[in-house]
């Protein structure tokens, strides 16, 4: 029966506290360079996302631009509209006289008595 080979061991305890020393930093070498990487990836994550949103923005001010434009638009032709029904309407009617009341009198008939003599 064949042992698999042992490592081998330091001979010194300053050798076996050099080797401790070596293998944390190569733990610690390799959790940096999986958190730069993460890192890395995230202000990718970020950049993009930070394109849709100039993206998104653009759009919805152009949306709002052009919303702004329309209702513009639409203001004036029913102002127009508006102008054209008052020109086209008749002029407003004598008030009504209440139910029992005496006539009104008619003052521009009174005026041509007055202006013929009478």
């Amino acid at each position: 029966d064949k042992e698999a080979p042992r490592p081998k061991s330091p001979a010194t305890p300053r050798e076996a506290s050099k080797d401790l020393v070596a293998q944390e930093s190569a733990a610690r070498d390799q959790r940096l360079a999986a958190t730069i990487d993460q890192v890395a990836g995230l202000a990718g994550d970020v950049a993009e996302l930070e394109g849709a949103l100039h993206r998104e923005a653009n759009q919805t001010r152009a949306t709002l631009d052009n919303l702004s434009a329309t209702l513009l638009a639409h203001a004036a032709q029913h102002r127009a509209t508006a102008e054209s029904l008052v020109q086209l309407a008749p002029p407003p009617a004598p008030p009504a006289t209440p139910v029992g009341a005496p006539p009104a009198p008619d003052l521009a008939g009174e005026a041509v008595a007055v202006e013929q003599g009478a």
